[in-house]
């Protein structure tokens, strides 16, 4: 029986199953063999409403194997989240501010007339990996960390942890230790991808291995209810690709835990078009790229990143991709993970005659990307988006 990583409740169903996908940053060498694969399915807790991985993988196996794979977040909405954070504490120069992973930095600068620490992944949480990213933050973030950690620096007026929540595998056990570290009414501020509009979209890329909860805005004020903490303020950051959503509040005195039963049904519809239509539109955009190829043309991806490993999985693209163009030096002379596509510099796209290259990077970057690139466009080549929120995106539907 799977029970919730946040309330523990055993009342959880079936989402979807997405069968068993490449892991999607185990980037090969020449010799290397194929990248491991995952099983991956969703299943959504009917107490507080929050879809999870059943099965995360093993930390080693999701442990970057390359220094220079990182994983930054948007940052425009940072400022008005850092004048919130003043508004619900009155911070005072010696307020005590502290970041969990170097995630949180961009944010203790613009709180950095207090008193600022960013914790330090090998003296304050004891990671020896050569290599780690937040895969192994979170199984480092213990309530016995947090307890020696507050007794060596001071209780934290407010404690932050962007993206990070979404990656652990003992949820509970993180946000028992996020509370443990927190002085008396302090402020944890939480920030976390917003899925919603994925579900409703059914946008496959949304799906990751690394991501083991799946939130909207009205499961993550339900789960975190759930794990003791009462909701001061949401704030949802939109962007392209998809939304954040930055959560400050506090704990709740004398927490006992409980859950409150979801009855809204607010997150089942785009839930359930996701689970009902996920397939269909993998269908359909193997057909639209079966279709390139059948034409006599040849198709191209562009950026040689998790989103786009894991729509070339889902929807079986493998066989009619000539390439993954990436102009990123460190992935030259590496394969993708999934089936050991070739990774190529924008050159390809005319050394290779590409006719079609559909775009899985932000839609900020398209009209960056094209523009270097009108020797292509020139000769025929057409760039396509993956994303709805790109001018060029492909329809699906």
């Amino acid at each position: 029986m799977f029970r919730c990583r946040i309330c523990h409740s055993s009342r959880t169903r079936p989402v979807t199953d997405f069968g068993t996908l490449a892991i999607t940053n185990q980037f090969l060498k020449s010799g290397d063999s194929s990248a491991s694969r995952h099983p991956l399915a969703w299943i959504v807790c009917d107490e507080c409403g929050l879809v999870q991985l059943v099965e995360s993988p093993p930390l080693q196996e999701i442990q970057p194997r390359f220094p220079w794979i990182t994983y930054q977040e948007p940052e425009r909405h940072l400022d008005e989240t850092a004048t919130t954070i003043r508004q619900q504490t009155e911070l005072k120069p010696t307020a005590h501010v502290v970041g969990l992973t170097y995630k949180d930095q961009p944010l203790l600068d613009r709180l950095s007339d207090t008193r600022i620490r960013l914790l330090d992944p090998r003296d304050d949480l004891l990671i020896a990996a050569e290599l780690f990213g937040l895969e192994t933050f979170q199984s480092a973030w213990t309530v016995e960390r947090a307890q020696l950690l507050r007794e060596r620096y001071g209780a934290a007026d407010v404690f932050i942890a962007r993206h990070i929540l979404e990656h652990t595998f003992d949820s509970a056990e993180f946000l028992a230790a996020c509370r443990t570290m927190l002085a008396d009414g302090g402020l944890l501020v939480i920030e976390v991808p917003d899925c919603e509009r994925a579900f409703r979209e059914v946008e496959l890329s949304v799906v990751w291995e690394e991501h083991l909860l799946y939130f909207t805005e009205r499961t993550l004020r339900s789960s975190l209810t759930a794990a003791g903490f009462q909701t001061y303020h949401i704030q949802r950051a939109t962007y392209p690709i998809e939304d954040c959503l930055i959560w400050l509040g506090r704990s709740i005195r004398s927490f006992k835990q409980h859950v409150t039963r979801q009855n809204s049904t607010d997150d089942t519809d785009p839930l359930q078009s996701f689970a009902e239509g996920w397939r269909r539109r993998a269908a359909k955009i193997r057909d639209w790229a079966s279709s390139i190829c059948r034409e006599g043309g040849r198709l191209a991806v562009f950026g040689a990143g998790h989103r786009a490993a894991t729509l070339i999985d889902l929807a079986g693209l493998a066989e009619f991709v000539d390439c993954v163009i990436d102009d990123s030096p460190d992935k030259q002379q590496l394969r993708f993970p999934v089936d050991q596509l070739p990774i190529c510099r924008s050159q390809a796209l005319i050394d290779r005659q590409i006719s079609c290259c559909l775009l899985i990077v932000n839609p900020e970057a398209e009209d960056r990307i094209i523009s270097r690139h009108q020797q292509y466009t020139a000769s025929g080549g057409v760039f396509v988006s993956y994303y709805p929120a790109s001018p060029r995106a492909l329809r699906w539907s």
